[in-house]
């Protein structure tokens, strides 16, 4: 059997902090390093004259619900709590567009598009404080459900969309190409 004259070191996966080294002679040794604190890497930053952003910061999550009937709206709130989440897209309403149009949550401005029709919808939550600007919908049955909006907090401008695929549907190029114009 050939011997390595050579030596290597591995992360096991990242942010695992285990470590595998191998010396010349084959022997294989593993360690453990834990992650810098938040306050390390601050004061790292600090001494390197780098400042965390003092500007405006806004949590936003995405979720496929599979359905927002009543009895699931409890658990969006604990979601949003849970997480501090100041903007939630949320795709798979399974609301009709009545519905979607009366959809509400406490404490946030909501934007809804639903379907008459199986499964699909969209929507987007923000919180009261946000200013929230539709800026497009598009509802084309079996291709694409999106919404669009911009909000701007000082002079940050930023622009979401939520959308929807149906399942099951080949995105087509098309498809792709409305939703790139908004």
């Amino acid at each position: 059997m050939a011997s390595c004259a050579c030596s290597f070191t591995a992360t096991s996966r990242p942010g695992s902090g285990q470590r595998y080294s191998s010396s010349p002679n084959g022997i294989v040794t593993s360690t453990r390093e834990r992650a810098p604190s938040r306050l390390e890497i601050l004061s790292s930053l600090l001494r390197e004259g780098i400042e965390p952003n003092p500007g405006p910061q806004i949590r936003v999550g995405q979720v496929n619900f599979a359905g927002l009937p009543p009895q699931k709206r409890p658990a969006l709130l604990r979601l949003i709590a849970t997480h501090n989440i100041d903007i939630l897209l949320l795709q798979e309403l399974h609301l009709s567009g009545r519905e979607a149009s009366a959809l509400t949550l406490p404490g946030f401005n909501t934007l809804a598009l639903g379907r008459d029709f199986q499964g699909g919808g969209v929507a987007i939550f923000a919180k009261d404080a946000i200013p929230i600007r539709l800026l497009s919908t598009t509802l084309k049955p079996g291709v694409l459900e999106q919404l669009t909006v911009q909000i701007s907090i000082g002079d940050q401008t930023l622009r979401l969309t939520t959308g929807y695929f149906p399942r099951g549907q080949n995105i087509c190029e098309s498809a792709l190409e409305e939703l790139d114009k908004h």
